[in-house]
């Protein structure tokens, strides 16, 4: 089992969230939202995968997953 220790951002929770390039913008921004979304989309690829048998599949999967980390990394960083 995991055990987590305490974990301090130092920053409380004033209801913001950072974003990568450290802009705090409100935690119900439509950002947020494409990120969740993003990473769930991201999931059942990769749950789609542990089901694939052809190697050729798989590849597409795997990039299609790797183009899905990017983009929640742009999303995630504007500008």
């Amino acid at each position: 089992m995991v055990k987590l220790t305490k974990i301090y951002t130092k920053t409380g929770d004033k209801g913001t969230s950072a974003l990568g390039n450290g802009l705090r913008v409100p935690k119900d921004n439509i950002i947020f939202e494409a990120l969740g979304n993003i990473d769930e989309a991201n999931a059942a690829v990769g749950v789609a995968s542990s089901f694939v048998i052809e190697p050729d599949v798989l590849e597409v999967l795997k990039n299609v997953q790797n183009q899905m980390f990017d983009l929640g990394a742009d999303v995630c960083t504007p500008g």
